[in-house]
């Protein structure tokens, strides 16, 4: 995929994420012909810090794993907050463990 066409497909996703708009941000994620970084962060960031919901946004990072895609520090973040604000410690916990050993 052409990178300006990656770039338009992040902004719009985050766009409808903004808006409040969290499925429409999610079907057009899951349309993206390749999921980057960014289109992943943006999802996990928009269910967590937008919607306020916890649990919805270890699903996207669930899946990322499962793809074998390497999470950035902001990618982390999110999710460990989503972690402790879901009181979902031991994940929280297994994903510390996880970043501890990509360093």
């Amino acid at each position: 995929m052409p990178v300006k066409e990656t770039v338009v497909w992040n902004l719009i996703i985050k766009k409808c994420l903004d808006c409040g708009d969290l499925d429409m941000g999610e079907r057009l994620f899951h349309e993206m012909p390749m999921r980057v970084i960014a289109a992943w962060n943006a999802m996990i960031h928009g269910a967590l810090n937008q919607h306020r919901r916890n649990d919805e946004a270890l699903v996207p990072f669930k899946q990322l794993v499962g793809y074998g895609v390497q999470g950035t520090p902001n990618t982390y973040s999110c999710v460990i907050t989503a972690c402790a604000s879901a009181l979902g410690l031991g994940l929280g916990a297994r994903i510390d463990g996880h970043v501890i050993k990509l360093n």
